[in-house]
């Protein structure tokens, strides 16, 4: 066994690296019973493969250890993926909620494996169940950036919303920078509008337009007034304007609010949406994963924006779609292909010869 540093290493990483030696080395020679306590002690060093190699993290120290063949398969350790979470627009989705074929095709072979597919998305619920029945399986979906999360039957299993004085505080910055809020609800549970736009101030263009091309399922108001149900608020404005009006929420209400700001598909307008505090795509994801009985090693998430950081950054295999942000990129443990080309399928493939390994 030989050990490549990435930097100077330590005392205390030099004895963390021959500890991690010695327990490999009791695993490969022990009886079965000595065998499975050491693979649990290697355990808590959240052992996981990594561009060839194998990653140890712990105690904030980050380590790189390559080991030779003979001495230990440490692919037998690596845990299977079991649940495969995808992003809805510009990941899974094309146009008018549609899926691929083949990518239909592949995402159903995979589930009949037993790998858990899951939608996560920042839409409302009742455009995500759209997708949820094409897809021609049982399927969990989270909503709202991950302020709700649904089950097949369309019951509510998680879900997060605005207090009135949480709204109060945000409608009035956005009222400050001459911004509508659209406050989004789950009207397929609580009956009533699926949003509420804020008509206290003029709206833009885009505003009206997105009014007009969803009418059907919304209505104007002051959302100030409205019960405590939104999941999250939300606008739309030039890149600059959105930004500003995420700074100015963190500068009045630090630690209350979490923003993104993200282009909307097809346009040239950008999408901010508001949330609470540690309410992100990570924060929905990880409830599903609570009621599966599946750890964030277990997880592969895809993802094409920003807003779908924070699951990458906490599953164990996290992809980024190939016509994504490429800030995206640099967090991700590859690119797949791109959305509307099938990109899904690497994907898939790379789950397969995963789990195909592991169980050799």
């Amino acid at each position: 066994m030989r050990t490549r540093w990435m930097k100077k290493p330590t005392e205390k990483s030099l004895l963390l690296s021959l500890k991690l030696s010695l327990i490999l080395f009791v695993i490969r020679l022990s009886p079965e019973k000595l065998r499975a306590n050491a693979e649990c002690k290697l355990s808590s060093y959240n052992l996981y493969q990594g561009n060839g190699l194998y990653q140890c993290k712990y105690a904030h120290f980050n380590h790189r250890i390559l080991l030779n063949s003979w001495f230990f398969d440490l692919s037998q350790l690596m845990p299977p993926i079991k649940m495969l979470a995808l992003d809805l627009d510009g990941t899974l989705a094309v146009d008018n909620n549609q899926v691929l074929p083949a990518t239909r095709s592949a995402l159903q072979k995979l589930h009949e494996t037993g790998v858990e597919v899951v939608i996560v998305t920042g839409r409302r619920y009742r455009t995500t169940k759209f997708v949820m029945k094409s897809l021609g399986f049982d399927v969990y979906a989270v909503c709202n950036g991950g302020a709700l999360v649904k089950t097949p039957n369309a019951e509510t299993h998680h879900e997060t919303t605005y207090s009135l004085s949480q709204l109060a505080d945000v409608v009035s910055v956005a009222r400050e920078s001459k911004l509508a809020l659209i406050g989004q609800r789950d009207a397929d549970d609580r009956g009533g509008p699926d949003f509420i736009i804020d008509n206290a101030i003029p709206w833009s263009d885009v505003i009206h337009g997105y009014f007009d091309s969803n009418k059907a399922w919304g209505i104007k108001g002051d959302i100030r007034a409205q019960a405590p149900e939104f999941l999250v608020t939300a606008t739309f404005g030039d890149e600059q304007q959105l930004k500003m009006l995420c700074s100015d929420i963190h500068r009045s209400f630090p630690q209350t609010f979490e923003t993104i700001t993200v282009p909307q598909l097809g346009t040239d307008n950008w999408y901010c949406e508001i949330s609470l505090a540690n309410i992100t795509k990570w924060h929905g994801l990880s409830k599903l994963a609570s009621l599966f009985g599946i750890g964030p090693a277990n997880i592969c998430a895809v993802g094409d924006q920003l807003n779908d950081l924070p699951m990458l950054k906490e599953v164990g295999h996290g992809v980024a779609m190939g016509n994504g942000d490429e800030a995206l990129h640099a967090h991700a443990k590859f690119v797949c292909g791109n959305h509307d080309e099938d990109g899904i399928l690497d994907v898939v493939e790379y789950i397969h010869k995963h789990n195909k390994q592991i169980a050799q």
